[in-house]
């Protein structure tokens, strides 16, 4: 989470209300971040020095507008770069290509995504030897309706993955058109 406020914050300084409204008013399809949540990031950022607040007084109430540092949009920058290395691969996947805008370089924009097609191809490729390993077993017959639904849920997995692969490769294919063209 606490990338994704670094990257809502280059936007422009907010509240930490404003942000709360970034994630309830779309990004809470990519996200689900509580106000709890998002006020232990903020203090995270803030321990890290990656953003600073000013405390502004408007109609009477006391704000506080958060601002990236450089050290925060260099932080911010460096995760967008990195290669993925959680568990929630959507997430972070989604969480990057939302914010790829931010990268001028179309040979980064490039790089970004081969490194997320690299991933989810190797996840996919777990996906089928999984898949393979429990075809080659013999399962007692009391097992089967079990297992049927087991294929189920690693057919729908692939299936994502699949689907993921072709999205990101068509974003693949624009940039690559686009170097093209320079």
């Amino acid at each position: 989470m606490d990338f994704i406020v670094l990257g809502i914050l280059l936007y422009k300084p907010l509240t930490i209300y404003e942000i709360n409204s970034f994630f309830e008013n779309g990004l809470f399809l990519i996200y689900a971040a509580s106000y709890g949540s998002l006020q232990n990031a903020i203090k995270k950022l803030l321990k890290n020095d990656w953003i600073e607040f000013e405390e502004v007084v408007e109609k009477g109430r006391n704000k506080k507008i958060y601002n990236l540092k450089k050290k925060g949009t260099q932080a911010f920058f460096t995760w967008m770069l990195s290669e993925i290395n959680t568990n929630k691969l959507e997430t972070s996947i989604l969480s990057k290509i939302f914010f790829l805008g931010y990268i001028d370089s179309l040979q980064d924009r490039l790089s970004i995504l081969n490194g997320m097609i690299a991933r989810v191809e190797g996840d996919y490729n777990s996906l089928k030897a999984v898949e393979s390993s429990i075809q080659s077993k013999a399962f007692p017959e009391s097992f089967n309706k079990i297992v049927k639904y087991q294929m189920k849920t690693l057919e729908y997995g692939k299936m994502t993955h699949q689907t993921a692969l072709k999205w990101l490769q068509s974003m693949k294919t624009d940039i690559e058109s686009q170097l093209k063209k320079q």
